[in-house]
């Protein structure tokens, strides 16, 4: 099976193939400029871009949309986050927190899907807290800036500094919104989406 992400962020596409190989499904990247509406709603934010890649795009493919919460700030920057790193960036986000002793905070994801009938929508949401400094560099498979100073919960690193056989498998966990989409297309393919190391099995030359 093959499917298009439209996404212009190369962390994010090659998270997306590495988890939809194990359904079965071959990704293609499709970089598109949005014109995203003011809205603090994460599927609000995903249909719009379904609705314009409808325009330019044969089915099926799908979005994903994020967004960054912090307990101690109100929920800033929510659906905001990327003007928040253009503008104050995160060294700025970290002053911010100075002498905060709440440092909650969450991604949460939306992925939109379009097979060409219809429109399916994921959500998940990934708690963790806050660094008290950047910790760890850029990788190619990053997804955002943000990851320099995101601990997940349970874990004592940022995801920047994660192993990546480590990043894999947190990335693999289930309800994760793109591992719900993953489970999605393999049920359709009447198969068992496989969250540990086994392959997806019997889909060899298949498209």
């Amino acid at each position: 099976m093959k499917l298009t992400f439209v996404t212009g962020n190369p962390g994010k596409l090659m998270e997306a193939r590495s988890i939809l190989a194990r359904a079965g499904v071959t990704v293609a990247g499709c970089g598109m400029d949005f014109d995203e509406p003011r809205s603090t709603d994460l599927a609000i934010i995903a249909k719009a871009k379904l609705a314009q890649a409808k325009s330019v795009l044969e089915p099926p493919f799908f979005v994903q949309d994020s967004a960054f919460y912090i307990d101690a700030l109100g929920g800033f920057p929510a659906t905001y986050v990327n003007f928040a790193l253009a503008t104050v960036g995160v060294g700025g986000i970290l002053k911010l927190m100075e002498g905060a002793k709440d440092r909650r905070c969450r991604f949460r994801q939306c992925v939109a899907l379009f097979d060409g009938e219809k429109e399916t929508y994921f959500t998940s949401e990934t708690p963790g807290t806050l660094a008290l400094a950047e910790r760890g560099g850029e990788r190619p498979e990053q997804l955002s800036a943000l990851w320099r100073i995101f601990i997940p919960q349970g874990a004592q690193c940022t995801l920047a500094q994660y192993a990546p056989e480590d990043l894999s498998a947190l990335q693999r966990a289930g309800g994760r919104a793109l591992v719900q989409l993953a489970e999605h297309l393999a049920a359709r393919q009447h198969r068992a989406y496989p969250h540990n190391d086994e392959p997806f099995a019997g889909l060899e030359g298949e498209e």
